[in-house]
């Protein structure tokens, strides 16, 4: 994937400067264990303050549906940045950010690579949000964990990166606590990349609260 489309992904996002937008930010690695405190209540805050409409959050691993007004069309990369310094100016701690659209999020659900197939708990279903494209990475990701729809077995982990590269979609039938393609096994396969993980629940939830915000 050429780096045409990530400015593709920004040119997206920006050129609906005249209408308002429903966005996802999506946080990692708060209230983990204790660490990184922070109270649903004050991130809603947050985003008031700085002007976003309507924002709600899901549970407390952080995350937030808002709407983005017309005057604060700006790149993906740029809103990222701008929540992460936001959230370190008020609480003190550095936390990664990620943003998807209401489109994006739409796009993410409807083509999950493993719904339909045999052997498929969607229970054990996540996906990965990256903060870049993987297809413009060299990945290290293990090819023998790649799904294949003709070989797929549904007894091991098993990965899939979307179309445009943003996301990847993961199997994990033992749980997520221990499978081998968990946040930190990512981000060293795709090095310069960061990645937070929402559960197939969460994903469907939060699109759903993107579609209510209008």
């Amino acid at each position: 994937m050429s780096k045409r489309k990530r400015l593709d992904r920004e040119e997206a996002i920006t050129t609906k400067a005249s209408q308002e937008q429903g966005m996802l930010a999506l946080l990692r690695g708060v209230n983990v264990s204790g660490a990184k405190p922070l109270k649903m209540v004050a991130l809603q805050k947050l985003f008031l303050d700085q002007s976003f409409h309507r924002p709600k959050t899901y549970i407390q691993s952080g995350n937030v549906v808002f709407i983005r007004p017309v005057d604060h069309s700006v790149p993906v990369g740029v809103l990222e940045a701008h929540l992460e310094q936001c959230i370190l100016d008020e609480f003190g701690f550095d936390v990664p950010v990620r943003v998807r659209t209401k489109e994006e999020m739409e796009t993410i659900v409807g083509r999950n690579p493993f719904l339909g197939l045999e052997g498929v708990d969607e229970k054990k279903l996540h996906v990965t949000f990256l903060s870049g494209s993987a297809h413009e990475m060299k990945s290290n990701l293990p090819s023998s964990a790649e799904l294949d729809v003709e070989a797929f077995d549904p007894s091991v982990d098993t990965y899939k990166i979307s179309e445009t590269g943003h996301e990847v979609f993961i199997h994990a039938p033992t749980g997520y606590g221990k499978t081998k393609l968990n946040n930190n096994a990512i981000e060293k396969a795709l090095k310069g990349l960061s990645a937070t993980t929402r559960n197939w629940n969460s994903c469907n939830k939060l699109r759903e609260m993107l579609n209510n915000l209008e």
